[in-house]
């Protein structure tokens, strides 16, 4: 037996306007299925296009296009909206990103407001919840294009000491950076710069550890032999917050001297699984 067409709206074509609790019974026995094409034009009758050589005629599988007057525009749009919610929140709460992200819900103390800030925050790589700095295997490519990556941990040897460091290798079009853990175990810090031919020691250019929101300190950094000396002042602006979706995003506040050089005032934003998302000068 051929659909209905008196159940075929104008804007919602192969769709079947959804029966009230007394339909269900006569949609079976007239096996009625749902439009799975446009219907031919014809004439309109209280907001439903219906076939002309039904249009006079009303039983018990063809009642009259007023019957069917079950649902609107603005219910379907409704009842579409509530499907498509509750589906992207099942794939949400299933998807491998949020079980990876679990973990870190162990970072934040909101008792004490300290947060512990792993390396792996700076890195993007998987971490397991516990309060440990650990030189993990990274491998990262982010930016805009892909064009930074870091990778490591590998060796390096200080040309000027001949100290052996575990170091993360950060390239950034062409531009590479050498960061080692500093020796208070409070930072990760640049112990080379391909752009400036400065040796520093301890300097913190990402916070670890336990930090708190707002908290401010200050590292007066030894370079070249304490021929030049570097105060770097670092802010905790957010310690734990959603960012374009990712929860657990850290943004803190990186200063050189008064800031005045390129690069010495700057704003950065790092998320779990993702390092560095954001970034800001002054």
């Amino acid at each position: 037996m051929p659909p209905n067409p008196s159940l075929h709206r104008k804007r919602y074509s192969g769709l079947r306007p959804l029966p009230r609790s007394g339909e269900l019974k006569r949609w079976a026995e007239c096996k009625i299925e749902p439009l799975l094409a446009p219907v031919a034009a014809a004439p309109i009758h209280g907001g439903l296009r219906i076939h002309s050589a039904n249009y006079a005629e009303s039983n018990h599988c063809y009642p009259s296009p007023r019957e069917h007057r079950v649902g609107s525009p603005s219910m379907y749009s409704r009842l579409r909206a509530i499907s498509l919610a509750l589906a992207l929140l099942a794939t949400a709460s299933s998807s491998p990103m949020g079980a990876e992200l679990k973990p870190w819900d162990a970072s934040f103390d909101s008792a004490t407001g300290k947060r512990f800030l792993p390396i792996e925050l700076w890195t993007g790589g998987d971490w397991d919840g516990l309060h440990l700095l650990r030189m993990t295997p990274a491998k990262l490519y982010f930016g805009k294009r892909n064009e930074k990556s870091i990778v490591g941990p590998i060796q390096w040897i200080r040309p000027s000491s001949g100290e052996s460091l575990q170091v993360y290798e950060r390239q950034n079009k062409g531009k590479k950076q050498l960061f080692a853990l500093s020796s208070r175990g409070d930072g990760l810090g640049r112990v080379y710069d391909s752009r400036y031919g400065r040796d520093c020691k301890d300097e913190v250019k990402f916070p670890l550890g336990y930090w708190s929101d707002g908290e401010t300190r200050t590292f007066d950094v030894s370079c070249n032999d304490g021929n030049l000396i570097r105060k770097i002042t670092l802010t905790i602006t957010k310690i734990d917050f959603v960012y374009e979706g990712v929860p657990h995003s850290l943004e803190f506040h990186w200063l050189v001297g008064d800031g005045k050089e390129p690069g010495t005032d700057m704003h950065y934003t790092y998320s779990p699984g993702k390092g560095l998302v954001s970034l800001d000068a002054d």
